[in-house]
């Protein structure tokens, strides 16, 4: 199955998620991880732990490791390529 990040919509109340901000990344993938306001979801919190971890957040490269011991080979894999490809969005303004 392939990762689909509109799987894991959630109501984004800050505009600094999509745009790389470390500490929205590390609050999104915490969030995955312990299903909090949101689903569970192991493949959405090692995807964002990996983005964090890529963007220098000091705590997502412990977790981002002990996440990946819960999914598959084949699903880091894809979850692992699917952060190769990703980009931070340019901030808009937000009238």
């Amino acid at each position: 199955m392939i990762f689909d990040l509109r799987e894991t919509a959630v109501n984004w109340d800050t505009p600094s998620f999509p745009t790389g901000n470390i500490d929205a990344l590390g609050g999104l993938f915490v969030r995955y991880l312990y299903g909090e306001g949101i689903l569970q979801d192991f493949k959405a919190a090692y995807f964002w732990a990996l983005i964090a971890k890529n963007s220098g957040h000091s705590v997502a490269s412990d977790l981002s490791l002990e996440i990946s011991k819960s999914l598959s080979p084949e699903v880091r894999k894809v979850v692992e390529g699917q952060v190769k490809i990703w980009k931070p969005k340019i901030a808009r303004k937000i009238s």
